[in-house]
């Protein structure tokens, strides 16, 4: 199973994953290593076809916020979206490993803006 997970600094899971550059990818095998996205990759401005993302090579990806044109594109795709409310990376990476359930993100009022915001963009 691979795991990417939208981190700043490869130590904390951070939010708004169509705005994550970093992600912290961890393989089947244990290693682990960071993608770092171009401009034009982020999933707030990429328009590019099926199969030419980097984050579709991955089983599950796990992050602090996600809209739902970013879940969308991804599950259409078969790669899970998990939203957490984990701090740590490697706290993220064990749960998911070990089968146990994530951290429940905390509410946060700025995910209705981006509701409304995705339901005037094309997905």
């Amino acid at each position: 199973m691979r795991i990417a997970v939208s981190s700043p600094d490869g130590l904390r899971v951070c939010g708004h994953a169509g705005k994550a550059r970093r992600w912290c990818v961890r393989e089947a095998d244990g290693r682990r290593h960071d993608l770092l996205l171009a401009r034009e990759q982020l999933f707030h401005h990429w328009a590019g076809e099926a199969g030419s993302h980097p984050l579709e090579s991955v089983d599950v990806v796990v992050t602090g916020s996600a809209g739902e044109g970013f879940v969308k594109r991804l599950e259409a795709r078969g790669v899970k979206v998990r939203v957490t409310g984990e701090k740590g990376v490697e706290q993220v990476f064990e749960a998911l490993l070990a089968g146990r359930a994530l951290a429940a993100p905390p509410f946060n009022p700025l995910r209705l803006v981006c509701k409304l915001h995705d339901l005037f963009r094309r997905h």
